[in-house]
């Protein structure tokens, strides 16, 4: 997959509480409109494991075994709080600067 770096919003790790930097993406004719709304979570080596965004998130394409099963879950609890703003910024109903206001932190449900 090439990646459009217009419709890529990147975040430190300490922002959300996460162990780990967070591309989060628009979609845009860049990247293939069949794929799902989905994030990235940018480990430590510079690897990138791909979650879905919905109800029930799940590792898209790989990488599960890179992370921690304790990390997984505040992974998958995080995408399930920011839900909503995350698929907004997917279909571009806000834009990148909406999307930095109104994301939460995992540990105090507080926006960043």
């Amino acid at each position: 997959m090439s990646i459009d770096y217009f419709a890529v919003t990147t975040f430190r790790s300490e922002r959300f509480g996460l162990p780990f930097g967070v591309w989060t993406f628009c979609r845009t004719r860049a990247i293939d409109y069949k794929r799902r709304p989905h994030v990235a979570m940018i480990l430590s080596n510079g690897k990138r494991v791909h979650f879905s965004i919905e109800d029930e998130p799940k590792n898209m394409g790989g990488g599960r075994k890179l992370i921690s099963p304790e990390d997984y879950a505040l992974i998958i609890s995080w995408i399930q709080l920011n839900k909503q703003v995350l698929l907004d910024h997917w279909e571009g109903r806000i834009s990148s600067f909406g999307l930095c206001e109104q994301l939460l932190n995992i540990k105090t449900k507080k926006r960043i």
